[in-house]
């Protein structure tokens, strides 16, 4: 009886123990720890190439909560359909790295497969998150999928629609120009559906280009579907309009927009007009509307007025404030300095690169995306950083630094290049003044 009553309990053991194990096989799918998505996403052509950064969609990878990768790097692999990858190295430099991600190593498999690994900060305050510009190649019709393989990592596997792709005029908006009589006359802007339906009701948007001329006015003028509107015409500048079409519901029929288009002349050279969808500006038409003519004479030169006195330019910068200001005029800007706190309990007010070199009069601003590193030019000289890299090199010079230029995340998904103001004044050769009570720098130009 003893004996029994001890069989019957092994076996009771060894039940609960299969079912926990199948319990854990099943819910092992649940511990994946991240969310997943296409910032954005487009419509293009075969053999269409996603090169540039601010038209390229991006997939975003993030912890749900701060720690759920335990400070342990996961390894990936992603796996494109009816697409190629193009730039690796550049994607790696330019994937965007927020709150506790710290880095990211890409390395190519084959054409359409790379292996990714995802290392975050080992101690975690904030969520982890990896913005990865899909720099591809599309090579096939549909639609162009990126696939994310979790590899018994964290990562959560799925896939992902970055590009519809398009292969006959039926599934676009075909753009005609039909230039102008004379110059007084409007040129008309012919957007056609190819079929119903095209135009989406998130809305397309063209970009039109004036060369030596400025545009004045326009009339929209729609037949067909009146589904279909122009919800926005953007004047860019005087040389650039965009116009965005947008549908409210479903329609058996094509819409036909027509935008005439006054315009005046600015130069004497030939005047022409370039319309292209915003997402693929390399698709572009193309017209003359108006040959050159011969320029009037310049005036007899009159005596050079003297030099009035150099005009003072005051420029403030204020911590945690985006912006800047000129002569006591509010400058934008996408980033507010900050104040990086030092080990011996001090700090250094960092302001970002850009917008103090341009507001003190710099010559050029050059990025290297593969180096990571900005160049300066003023005058006769010659700045060099490079993120992450505590020294400055003016005119071949090496001067140590004890806070290194590093990248800020802006709003955007992108970053600006920080540095302490001491070294950025001291490199570009002018004068400053800090209020601690209004945390306020201040550049006094003659």
């Amino acid at each position: 009886m003893k004996n029994r009553s001890v069989h019957s309990g092994f076996k009771s053991i060894l039940v609960c123990s299969l079912l926990l194990a199948l319990l854990i096989m099943t819910l092992q799918p649940a511990l994946a720890a991240t969310e997943n998505r296409i910032d954005r996403s487009y419509r293009v052509e075969k053999d269409h190439i996603f090169d540039n950064l601010e038209m390229t969609p991006r997939l975003v990878i993030s912890e749900y909560v701060s720690g759920e990768f335990g400070g342990e790097a996961q390894s990936i692999q992603l796996i494109l359909e009816r697409a190629e990858w193009n730039d690796i190295s550049t994607m790696e430099a330019e994937t965007t790295l927020q709150g506790d991600a710290a880095g990211i190593d890409i390395q190519r498999i084959s054409s359409r497969r790379v292996q990714v690994t995802l290392t975050p900060e080992a101690v975690s305050s904030e969520v982890a998150t990896w913005r990865i510009p899909l720099l591809t190649k599309v090579t096939e019709g549909g639609y162009a999928n990126v696939t994310v393989d979790s590899r018994n990592s964290l990562v959560t596997s799925g896939k992902y629609s970055f590009a519809r792709v398009v292969n006959d005029t039926d599934d676009r908006v075909n753009v005609a120009i039909q230039p102008p009589e004379d110059e007084a006359s409007p040129v008309k802007v012919t957007f056609k559906e190819g079929r119903a339906n095209v135009i989406p009701e998130r809305g397309i948007t063209f970009q039109m280009d004036l060369e030596n001329a400025k545009f004045l006015e326009e009339e929209i003028s729609i037949r067909g579907d009146h589904q279909v509107s122009v919800s926005q015409v953007n004047q860019i500048s005087d040389t650039r309009w965009e116009i965005t079409l947008r549908s409210s519901g479903e329609s058996n029929e094509a819409a036909e927009i027509e935008a005439a288009l006054t315009f005046e002349r600015t130069e004497p050279e030939r005047i022409t007009l370039r319309v292209a969808r915003k997402t693929n500006l390399q698709d572009q038409r193309t017209a003359v509307l108006a040959e050159a003519v011969e320029p009037e004479p310049e005036p007899e030169e009159e005596p050079e007025p003297e030099e009035p006195a150099p005009e003072t330019r005051i420029i403030e910068f204020r911590v945690d404030q985006a912006g800047f200001y000129e002569n006591g005029v509010y400058q934008h800007s996408d980033i507010a300095p900050y104040i990086q706190p030092l080990e011996d309990g001090t700090g250094r007010t960092m302001l970002p690169v850009r917008f103090v070199a341009a507001a003190l009069g710099t010559d050029d601003i050059i990025w290297n995306a593969e180096s990571r590193s900005v160049t300066l030019l003023k005058g006769e000289s010659t700045i060099h950083m490079t993120i992450g890299q505590p020294e400055l090199q003016i005119n071949g010079t090496t001067i140590p630094l004890d806070v290194p230029p590093v990248i800020q995340p802006t709003s955007d998904g992108y970053g600006r290049t920080m540095l302490p103001v001491a070294h950025l004044a001291n490199a570009l050769g002018v004068e400053y003044q800090w209020n601690p009570d209004t945390r306020t720098v201040t550049f006094t130009l003659e």
